[in-house]
């Protein structure tokens, strides 16, 4: 599966929590969400800095930065690219977890544990554990999934060959 092809099935199958998906949809969406997200970013830092430059934000002034941020066009376009995206990224993870024979709960329990994890008040501890956990998870997202049919659906990548979808 291309880049264009893993990010239309995403979108189609948009809050389908069924079923599997190959390592190359998960990671393709995932590749291209980053990207998106990351040019949004960049995008709101180059409007901040050109109001700094321009005189018109006073970097003295953290309430004046934080609202020409939250202001800024393109804080809203993230917003909005953000909550577009995150049914469909929530599936993907749950069918990818179904490839390699684990359930969505596991995902579930993914979040809650980062989650528990930031209320640590020890930042070294809490970013250690944070990060032990992701490569955790991106190693389970990492696995080649199981062959024939699973309890979740069969192959993916046999219905590809087969030229089914």
């Amino acid at each position: 599966m291309d880049f264009i092809s893993a990010v239309k099935t995403v979108f189609k199958k948009y809050a389908v929590f069924k079923g599997r998906a190959t390592r190359s949809e998960y990671w393709w969406f995932w590749l291209f969400s980053t990207i998106v997200g990351l040019l949004l970013v960049v995008a709101i830092v180059a409007d901040l800095v050109r109001g700094i430059i321009a005189g018109a934000i006073d970097m003295a002034d953290e309430a004046a930065v934080m609202l020409a941020v939250y202001l800024d066009p393109f804080t809203i376009v993230l917003l909005i690219f953000a909550i577009v995206v995150f049914i469909p990224t929530l599936a993907v993870e749950v069918r990818r977890l179904h490839d390699i024979g684990r359930s969505g709960y596991w995902l579930l329990a993914y979040y809650l544990i980062t989650i528990l994890l930031g209320l640590i008040p020890n930042i070294l501890i809490n970013t250690i554990l944070t990060l032990a956990l992701s490569i955790i998870f991106i190693v389970a997202m990492c696995r080649r999934g199981e062959e024939g049919e699973n309890q979740y659906g069969p192959n993916p990548l046999e219905e590809t060959e087969n030229g089914e979808m």
